[in-house]
C-alpha cells in the first residue's frame, strides 16, 4: 500500500513539475503547481521518515486533571505511536510499560491497565493508563514533574524478503509537570481546621443528654419493680409443692393441640408395642377432654408444681415461652353423657355423625380400661383412635379460625 501511495504522490509531483516546465515564459510556478508540491511533500514525509528511520516512535503524556491535591488519586495516560510498515517495523519493549513494573517517583502508583492497540495506516497506537497520587510535604502549591521516561525499542527491517533485527535504541519521553494545589492560604499559620462547634450545638447536646438520663432513670425504676415482683412471686411459689386448682389457666386451643399430640403419641406407641392398658388409659383420658369440648362441658385445669406429677386420667399441658407453666387438664365426659346429648338436642343442631363416632370410641376405650376382658379388640381400638383424632383436628380448626362456637350449658358442638 505504501508503494502505491508513493507512486501516486510521485506522479502528482512529476506532473506538477512538468506543468511548470512547459511554460518557460512564466517567472513563478502556478497556483496548481504549488498545491501539488505542498500535498506531495506532506504525503511523502512518513514514507521518507520510515525509509530513513526517522521518528519511528512517538509518545506523549496526558493527565485526567490539570491540578491535584496531596493524596488525591488521578489518572495519567501514556500513548505511543509506532511505525509498522512493510519496509520497517518498530518493536517497543512493552514490558517496561506494564503497571506492575513502571516507577514514576515521587508519585505513588496505585494501579493501571493496558488498553487494546489500534492500527491506523502504517501506525500502531498503544496506550497505558496509570493511577497515581503524590505524598510529599514540600509539594504544596508547586509543580511536581512526572520523571523523564525511557522506552527501549528496535527497528526491524525487511531486506530481500527477510526480516533483519536492528540494534536496541531508546526513546526518551520528556517530563511533564503536574500542579499540586495548596490546602490552606499562603498566610495561614496552622494547617489544622478549627472545630465547627457553636453554643447552640452545645445546648442541643446538653438537652439531649438530660432527656436520655431521665428516660434511663425511668427504665431503671421499671426494671427494679419488675425484678422485685418476680422475686416475691418466686418465693411465694417455692414454698408450695401441692397442686392448686384453677380454671382456664390455658386456652382451649392450646388444650386441643395437646390432645392431638397425645393421640399421635399413643398411635406411635401402639405401632411399636401394640395395645396395652396404659396406652388405652392415655387415649381414654385424651378423648374425654375432646368430648367435653364437643358437648360444651368445662374441663378441669390444675396448676402442677415442677416437682409434682399428674395423676391418672390427667393430660399435662405446658404453656409460656420465657417461664413455662405445667397444667394438668382432665374431664369427666362419658359415653353416656354423649348419648344423652344426642337424645335431648334436635337433629338439625347436632353433628350426629361426629358425636356418634366419639361415643363409640370412648365406649371402646372405657370397656378396655374398666372391663374384665384381657384380650382387647385391636382393630376396634384402632378405628376408635382414628375417629377421635379426626374429631380433635376438627375441633382445633374450629377454635383456631373461630369458624364455629362452643355453647356452654345447653352446649353441644354446633355451627
Amino acid at each position: 500500500m505504501m508503494k502505491v501511495r508513493q507512486r501516486t504522490v510521485t506522479r502528482a509531483l512529476v506532473g506538477a513539475v512538468r506543468g511548470r516546465a512547459s511554460t518557460p515564459s512564466s517567472t513563478a510556478p502556478t497556483h496548481v503547481a504549488r498545491v501539488a508540491i505542498t500535498v506531495a511533500a506532506a504525503l511523502l514525509v512518513p514514507i521518507s521518515a520510515a525509509a530513513a528511520d526517522l521518528d519511528p516512535i512517538t509518545c506523549w503524556w496526558r493527565t485526567s486533571v490539570a491540578a491535584v491535591h496531596v493524596g488525591q488519586p488521578f489518572d495519567v495516560v501514556l500513548t505511543c505511536a509506532v511505525l509498522e510498515a512493510e519496509e520497517a517495523t518498530v518493536v517497543p519493549d512493552e514490558s517496561r510499560l506494564d503497571p506492575g513494573v513502571v516507577q514514576l517517583p515521587p508519585f505513588e502508583l496505585l494501579g493501571g491497565r493496558h488498553a487494546k492497540d489500534l492500527h491506523v495506516g502504517p501506525r500502531r497506537f498503544l496506550q497505558y493508563e496509570y493511577t497515581l497520587r503524590v505524598f510529599t510535604d514540600d509539594a504544596f502549591g508547586r509543580d511536581v514533574a512526572l520523571p523523564a521516561f525511557q522506552i527501549p525499542f528496535r527497528v526491524n527491517t525487511r531486506v530481500n524478503g527477510e526480516s533483519v533485527q536492528g540494534r536496541s535504541r531508546s526513546y526518551v519521553l520528556p517530563s511533564m509537570p503536574v500542579r499540586v494545589l495548596s490546602l490552606v492560604p499562603v498566610g495561614a499559620a496552622d494547617i489544622r481546621d478549627a472545630p465547627d462547634k457553636r453554643f447552640a450545638d452545645i445546648e442541643t447536646r446538653l438537652f439531649r443528654a438530660n432527656v436520655l438520663t431521665a428516660v434511663a432513670g425511668v427504665l431503671l425504676a421499671v426494671a427494679a419493680a419488675m425484678a422485685v415482683a418476680t422475686l416475691v412471686r418466686t418465693f411465694r411459689r417455692s414454698g408450695s409443692h401441692k397442686a392448686t386448682p384453677a380454671r382456664f389457666l390455658v386456652s382451649d386451643n392450646l388444650v386441643l393441640r395437646a390432645v392431638g399430640r397425645e393421640l399421635s403419641t399413643v398411635r406411635r406407641r401402639r405401632n411399636a408395642t401394640g395395645w396395652t392398658d396404659a396406652l388405652a388409659a392415655r387415649a381414654s383420658a385424651a378423648l374425654r377432654i375432646a368430648g367435653a369440648y364437643a358437648v360444651g362441658q368445662d374441663v378441669n385445669q390444675i396448676a402442677v408444681a415442677s416437682g409434682a406429677q399428674p395423676h391418672a386420667g390427667q393430660l399435662l399441658v405446658r404453656s409460656g415461652v420465657t417461664r413455662t407453666r405445667r397444667i394438668a387438664v382432665s374431664a369427666a365426659t362419658t359415653s353416656g353423657m354423649i348419648a344423652h346429648a344426642l337424645e335431648t338436642e334436635g337433629p338439625r343442631k347436632l353433628r350426629r355423625d361426629r358425636l356418634e363416632e366419639l361415643r363409640l370410641a370412648l365406649g371402646s376405650f372405657t370397656t378396655v380400661q374398666y372391663g374384665q376382658t384381657r384380650d382387647p379388640d385391636g382393630d376396634a381400638l384402632d378405628r376408635s383412635l382414628r375417629a377421635g383424632a379426626r374429631l380433635v383436628r376438627r375441633l382445633t380448626l374450629e377454635h383456631w379460625w373461630r369458624m364455629g362456637r362452643l355453647k356452654r350449658g345447653r352446649g353441644l358442638w354446633v355451627r
